[in-house]
């Protein structure tokens, strides 16, 4: 089943789109409170709904308030709901988006991990050195395969972007306790290891040569 979002009755066709909508209105917007007289009150409401957790709070929603981002200043893109005791909570609507909670995220991307383990094992048979220093694979040192230019996060956010397939909500945790996709989950499992295959441009790396490119990327994270 393809899922089309509708959301405050407006159709779009992906994920995608919903971001890209819910981030200019945002912007358009700026800095307001949205009351159930807004034109836009149903939108958030509804956006706000496709997080599952939500729902449970349904009741309790008066009013959604847009302010700036807290570390961005020039972004105007922090979402809050506000309830019937007048308190405000900010939420995620790239979660809302995605219509997942943040542990299912968390389970979803491991998932798309263990998906891929065989073409990780297929570069390490077919690599007989590094790909970095030239060193030739031994079974004495540890060789790692790794994403050489497009980053895993990065494939799997594009993924996700692009997507039309229902998310899958429900997994399984396999003997290594990692979390893995049910059966029922077939295409979506399938449909994000082509295009894994497609994208990613796996590599061989010695122990000393893996430390070093993992180091500088922390370093450019943390900069």
């Amino acid at each position: 089943m393809r899922e089309k979002p509708n959301v405050g009755g407006i159709q779009f066709k992906t994920k995608k789109e919903l971001k890209e909508y819910t981030k200019n209105l945002l912007h358009t917007k700026g800095i307001c409170r949205i009351d159930k007289t807004d034109k836009d009150y149903e939108f958030f409401y509804d956006l706000y709904l496709r997080k599952p957790s939500h729902k449970k709070w349904k009741l309790n929603i008066v009013n959604f308030e847009i302010n700036q981002n807290p570390i961005h200043k020039h972004k105007i893109d922090n979402l809050s709901v506000i309830d019937i005791n007048n308190e405000k909570y900010v939420i995620s609507w790239n979660y809302c988006c995605d219509g997942l909670d943040k542990n299912n995220v968390d389970k979803l991307r491991e998932a798309c991990r263990t998906s891929i383990r065989y073409q990780i094992k297929e570069t390490w048979c077919n690599s007989i050195k590094c790909f970095t220093c030239g060193k030739i694979k031994t079974d004495e040192e540890k060789f790692e395969v790794d994403h050489y230019t497009n980053e895993f996060c990065k494939i799997y956010d594009n993924f996700i972007n692009q997507n039309k397939l229902k998310i899958p909500d429900d997994f399984h945790s396999n003997s290594t306790s990692q979390w893995t996709f049910k059966y029922e989950n077939k295409d979506f499992q399938k449909s994000f290891e082509e295009y894994h295959k497609k994208e990613a441009d796996l590599e061989l790396l010695c122990y000393d040569c893996h430390r070093i490119k993992s180091n500088k990327f922390i370093s450019k994270k943390v900069a």
